[in-house]
């Protein structure tokens, strides 16, 4: 794979759990970064709403973990 793919996580969010299996199961090789969304300013940049899972892949950037899910499975 090109591209690194970052996801942004959350310790105990199903939503990301859902996107990590995802990518997963579809041996994607990614990085997950757990992150505290309440101390993630960084995350602004990339995702004003501060929802996790956030997916980055090279300058692009997917939230929702259903669009997450979709993305890594057309990959």
């Amino acid at each position: 794979m090109k591209n690194k793919i970052v996801l942004f996580n959350g310790p105990t969010s199903p939503f990301g759990r859902k996107s990590k299996i995802t990518a997963l199961v579809h041996e994607i090789i990614f990085e997950e970064k757990i992150i505290k969304v309440q101390e993630a300013k960084f995350l602004d940049k990339h995702n004003p709403l501060r929802k996790i899972p956030t997916l980055l892949v090279k300058h692009s950037t997917s939230i929702d973990s259903d669009n997450i899910c979709i993305y890594l499975v057309s990959i």
